[in-house]
């Protein structure tokens, strides 16, 4: 039987065809990496992905600490701005506990309670665009968090799993502020790249697992 054809894409197309979760969390890590440059001259022409290529995967893997405590302690809702208190509100939860997600500051997410109840069981993304919130709106550090806590706690299955619609959608308009389309080409070629230097350094590790049972 044949193998699944490789993704090709063209330079005007928005993604590829074939893009998984664990592309999307790569992609979704990758886009904030650049947002949070202040200045981008030609230094970071598109060969920026790829020269980033294992600091992403290093970023993914990182515990978010820093960048949650920075976020919680602004103390104000990411979409009204109404201002919360930590001490008698219960923060959204950027990965469902009935998901897999961790109780920690790193998956929270800074709701009202008016915007928590409207929120629900939605994933992030898909509530945002429901809303009809603009997707450049939704803070880099936020997509940071969210990134790594689906990266780090979907297991294997669910991350080969296709790309969700809301997802799709949103990184499409988010790619949008990229300044050409070599820039989008040269983002989806480092994010299938991140992802084959990933499955090939977790296969080696259990590679290296069953060969230490045999011994």
């Amino acid at each position: 039987m044949q193998g699944k054809a490789p993704s090709v894409m063209r330079p005007d197309a928005p993604m590829p065809a074939d893009v998984t979760r664990r592309h999307a969390f790569f992609a979704l890590y990758a886009i904030q990496e650049w947002e949070c440059i202040p200045e981008r001259p030609d230094p970071y022409a598109p060969g920026f992905f790829y020269n980033r290529i294992q600091a992403v995967l290093n970023g993914l893997q990182n515990i978010s600490r820093r960048t949650a405590f920075g976020h919680l302690a602004l103390g104000a809702c990411i979409v009204c701005h109404a201002s919360i208190d930590l001490r008698h509100t219960t923060l959204d939860h950027l990965m469902p506990l009935a998901e897999g997600g961790p109780d920690t500051p790193s998956n929270t997410c800074m709701l009202c309670r008016r915007c928590n109840s409207s929120k629900g069981p939605k994933d992030l993304l898909e509530w945002w665009l429901w809303k009809g919130f603009k997707v450049q709106d939704l803070p880099r550090t936020v997509l940071c968090l969210y990134a790594r806590i689906y990266w780090q706690h979907l297991d294997a299955p669910r991350l080969r799993q296709p790309i969700r619609e809301a997802t799709r959608l949103f990184l499409t308009a988010r790619l949008e502020a990229l300044p050409t389309d070599q820039h989008r080409l040269a983002f989806w070629g480092a994010v299938f790249a991140d992802c084959a230097v990933d499955h090939w350094l977790t296969q080696g590790d259990r590679d290296d697992e069953r060969n230490n049972r045999l011994l």
